[in-house]
């Protein structure tokens, strides 16, 4: 595990100041090829659109999903690799966790923030 958190931590830093769109790009792979959820399958869920009542809608920039069960297992919200925490991102997270039910959430921006 400690070769596949270096190896994130070295993508990380080659992004560093990147764009947030080649950050998702990169990060879905990372997801996938680091950490075995399979983009095909649906586990590696880009982009999902939440439903907020009539007619609200936010997008998570990923959600990690078990595709036998069905279940949503985590989602991950991610900004430039080089923006500052600010606690809005953290609400933004936090929100997403409420809408999906989920216990576990992670923030990436200037650090890699896990929340349960």
């Amino acid at each position: 595990m400690l070769n596949k958190w270096n190896r994130l931590c070295e993508t990380r830093e080659r992004f560093l100041t990147k764009p947030e769109a080649d950050v998702q790009r990169v990060f879905e792979q990372v997801f996938s090829e680091l950490f075995g959820y399979s983009i095909i399958n649906g586990e590696v869920d880009p982009q999902r659109v939440l439903h907020l009542g009539a007619g609200g809608r936010a997008i998570a920039d990923i959600v990690i999903r078990d595709t036998n069960s069905n279940n949503d297992l985590f989602v991950v919200e991610l900004k430039r690799l080089n923006a500052p925490f600010t606690s809005q991102y953290e609400d933004q997270l936090i929100s997403y966790m409420r809408l999906l039910s989920l216990k576990i959430g992670i923030l990436v921006c200037e650090a890699i923030y896990v929340y349960f």
